[in-house]
């Protein structure tokens, strides 16, 4: 348990760095500068980890936390049609689209909760494919913005635009 408690610990610190300026005024700015118009306008947004090809939780419970699916730091993007994973390049002071779902192709948006309430989004697209998020608020995960994508995407997903 001591080693899974590790694990976490180092993946959410490591993962900061990328999701750019969080704390600065000019935050929503830059992700709405990288979002690609196919996205729609923006709806809402958050700093977390991708874990790309992976359903929730599956990859840590499966492996007891050995093994477990690495993050992509990252912004957690949502657009009126489409889900945006975008990465923070330091260098260039950027946002870089790393990833594009559309909400037309997105079958299912779920939770997924570990151990003492951990969440992760779930989006299982058309094609089988899975595409897991967590969000966090600095240090800690932040469950609640989780819910809320979740919410807004079961109501929004498989709709064409």
């Amino acid at each position: 348990m001591r080693a899974l408690t590790v694990i976490w610990s180092v993946l959410i610190l490591t993962g900061c760095a990328a999701t750019g300026p969080t704390s600065s005024p000019g935050y929503t700015a830059l992700i709405e500068a990288a979002l690609p118009a196919e996205a729609g306008p923006l709806v809402m947004f958050g700093p977390g980890n991708w874990y790309p090809n992976t359903i929730g939780f599956t990859d840590v419970r499966s492996t007891a936390g050995y093994g477990a699916t690495a993050p992509v730091s990252s912004a957690i993007v949502v657009g009126q049609r489409a889900v945006v994973v975008e990465q923070w390049d330091d260098r260039t002071k950027t946002f870089n689209v790393m990833k594009l779902i559309k909400l037309s192709d997105i079958s299912e948006a779920n939770i997924d909760t570990f151990f003492s309430g951990a969440t992760r989004l779930v989006l299982r697209s058309a094609d089988y494919s899975y595409n897991s998020f967590d969000f966090s608020d600095g240090a800690f995960l932040d469950n609640v913005k989780a819910k809320a994508f979740a919410s807004y995407l079961q109501q929004h997903i498989g709709v064409r635009r």
